[in-house]
Parts: C-alpha cells; structure tokens; sequence
C-alpha cells in the first residue's frame, strides 16, 4: 500500500462509528472513534472540543470543510506548479 493510500485508511472510521453522516466528515460528538482521530490529527483538540458550539464534531486533519476532498485538489495542485 502507497503513502497516499496508507494515509486515507486512517481516516476511515472503524466498527465502533455509527454515526450517519460520517460520509460528509460529520460524527456524533459521543463517537469515540471520532475522538481518537481528532486527538491524534489536531493540534488543538483540546481547543476544538472546549469551543464547540454543536453536537457534531467535524472530523478531518485538514482543519477546514473549505479543503476539497476530492479530485480537484489534485489538478489545482497542478495548475500551480506550472
């Protein structure tokens, strides 16, 4: 398995997550998967979960539902390099 591939398995959430929009990045905030990954990718996980305002936790290392989690990064990549 390549680095690209290796790195995208972390992110997909194991048998313990239920949650129903976990597609979208979006988990319940008692999902203990959601936590652990959190924990591990967020520098500020502490921050994160004292400041939040729902009950959902967005789970993501990239920090931002702004980052585009599909084939467009690859070609905006790119576009800058030349």
């Amino acid at each position: 398995m390549n680095g690209f591939n290796s790195a995208h398995e972390q992110h997909k959430p194991d048998a313990r997550c239920k949650c129903p929009n976990a597609k979208k990045l979006y988990h319940e905030y008692m999902c203990e998967w959601a936590h652990e990954f959190l924990n591990k990718y967020r520098d500020d996980y502490e921050e994160y979960i004292e400041n939040l305002s729902g009950s959902e936790l967005f789970v993501c290392c990239c920090h931002t539902p702004e980052t585009p989690h599909d084939e467009s990064l690859k070609f905006r990549l790119i576009k800058n390099k030349c």
